[in-house]
């Protein structure tokens, strides 16, 4: 690196910018296949270490940000945005089940919400919206165990297996 060259890192996001993983590659640009490789997916696991949601590549954007050592050590807990500084603190995940409101977003009604929902041997995205609970709206499609959550503001969701 020559001298004055701001380290950088590559955050893989999804469309609103919620970030689910961040990797520093030196001098060298990287693609999210590159990050991904053969598998087309970043398997992203929730707390609990048994439930990984393998969230399809062609849902992810590879963008190169300045290096932040807090956002290579718990990337969900920021979002990728246009101003300056290029990536938010949101704050950390957010439970679904163990929220002081189960269900709740910190999103306000109306705003797209996607959730990647894991099944045995697939993921099924399903796309909707913040209803008047503020929860995402959509069915659990068959077989789903567990998802995840994400919605144009606010932290990433998740809910854990039952």
């Amino acid at each position: 690196m020559a001298t004055g060259t701001t380290p950088t890192m590559t955050v893989l996001h999804l469309e609103g910018g919620n970030v689910l993983g961040a990797a520093t590659t030196g001098s060298r640009k990287v693609t999210v296949a590159d990050l991904t490789g053969s598998a087309q997916h970043l398997a992203v696991r929730l707390p609990d270490p048994t439930d990984i949601v393998k969230v399809p590549a062609d849902l992810l954007t590879a963008t190169e940000v300045p290096r932040d050592d807090d956002v290579l050590s718990r990337p969900w807990d920021y979002r990728l945005g246009s101003g300056t500084p290029a990536l938010t603190y949101v704050g950390a995940p957010i439970d679904l089940k163990a929220a002081a409101a189960p269900n709740t977003l910190p999103a306000a009604v109306g705003s797209k919400v996607v959730s990647i929902w894991q099944t045995a041997d697939d993921v099924e995205v399903v796309e909707g919206v913040v209803d008047a609970t503020l929860g995402p709206t959509g069915n659990t499609p068959p077989g789903a165990t567990h998802r995840l959550v994400a919605c144009l503001t606010g932290p990433l969701a998740f809910e854990p297996s039952p």
